[in-house]
């Protein structure tokens, strides 16, 4: 915490520094790299004079009121949050810690400081964290989405549907298709995820989820700079989507949300006015259980074979047009791939 120099001094603290330099460290971040991408001491510098000039602003605000603001470089995002959400992750920070050290591809927000600036009777609070919606310049994200598995007013109105703006679950009218082994690393990692936020009494999070498509089959490797990222960051920060012609961005988001007396009046009075499953505020494991099984119900079991991509069909037998009994030989334009054998084969931060 900055020195006090009279009753009116700014003040910058840093809560649990060690903890989040540890976390850090974890997800990759160098303490030089983190600095140089946030601009850390001149943030600093900057705050204490009211003055954000070296972060670019994202959005002015949020339905909660909040203010984010991004790196230069894109990778971190820096919101204001309320006190009581600084008080719930201060709470659950050990718990997070823990579950960080065990797994390590969590899709849970990557926290990496959690700071307050005191100008005379106010404070705000700021946490810095990942970006999700940070792709490779070649592959822009066309389509954002906010889920939660809930129905009821989850739905962006049209007039602000644009690029950067979060569509919701009743937007949301489609299916992500994986290859079965990354489907069932993320399906792990999404049930260990909400167990955590489930016993550590904590719901309303979402899955954001940001889309690319191609337009045509993708073609290009991963690049060894993504080799180390967790599996659903592993092709360019994305997942490869089953026919190589989506890249798919995830996230679990929104985690500091507390089921209190404030949140179960609001379950109560909404209950009687929607079915109990629909509304967004329901008791945690409830929340959980619903939110795992809308994430299993978008990124649905593959039932198809994908066709071997080296072949050309078959031509007819010479005697083919001697045969006598009923026979049906066609080739639909639809079921043919012609791939080059040298073609490569499958591989693997905004609101």
């Amino acid at each position: 915490e900055s020195p006090r120099r009279g009753r009116d001094a700014p003040q910058f603290t840093d809560y649990c520094p060690r903890v989040f330099a540890a976390l850090q460290e974890v997800f990759g971040v160098g303490a030089e790299t983190f600095k140089e991408s946030l601009g850390i001491d001149q943030l600093r510098s900057s705050m204490l004079v009211g003055s954000l000039s070296n972060l670019l602003s994202v959005a002015s605000s949020g339905r909660s009121g909040a203010f984010f603001f991004a790196s230069y470089d894109g990778r971190f995002i820096l919101k204001t949050i309320e006190k009581a959400e600084a008080k719930i992750l201060r709470r659950f920070l050990t718990a997070y810690y823990d579950h960080v050290m065990k797994y390590h591809s969590t899709l849970l927000t990557r926290y990496f400081g959690l700071h307050a600036l005191r100008t005379g009777s106010e404070k705000m609070y700021f946490l810095v964290m990942n970006n999700v919606m940070c792709p490779p310049e070649q592959y822009p994200i066309q389509l954002r989405y906010d889920l939660k598995g809930s129905t009821v007013n989850r739905t962006t109105p049209v007039d602000r549907r644009k690029n950067d703006v979060a569509l919701k679950d009743l937007d949301f009218k489609r299916k992500l298709e994986l290859d079965p082994e990354l489907r069932k690393q993320l399906m792990t990692q999404v049930r260990a995820d909400a167990e955590l936020l489930s016993r550590e009494r904590l719901n309303d999070y979402s899955l954001l989820v940001g889309i690319h498509t191609n337009g045509g089959v993708i073609s290009q490797r991963p690049s060894p700079e993504f080799a180390k990222e967790p599996f659903f960051r592993r092709f360019e920060g994305g997942m490869l989507s089953r026919d190589r012609r989506e890249v798919y961005f995830v996230g679990i988001i929104d985690l500091l949300t507390s089921f209190n007396l404030r949140k179960k009046g609001e379950y109560t009075v909404k209950s009687v006015w929607y079915r109990t499953g629909k509304v967004s505020c329901v008791p945690p494991n409830e929340y959980e259980e619903r939110f795992v099984q809308y994430v299993e119900s978008i990124f649905p079991i593959a039932t198809t074979t994908r066709p071997a991509p080296h072949y050309a069909p078959r031509p007819p037998p010479e005697d083919f047009p001697q045969r006598q009994h009923s026979i049906s030989y066609s080739f639909p334009a639809d079921n043919i791939d012609i791939i080059s054998p040298t073609a490569p084969s499958p591989a693997r931060g905004f609101y």
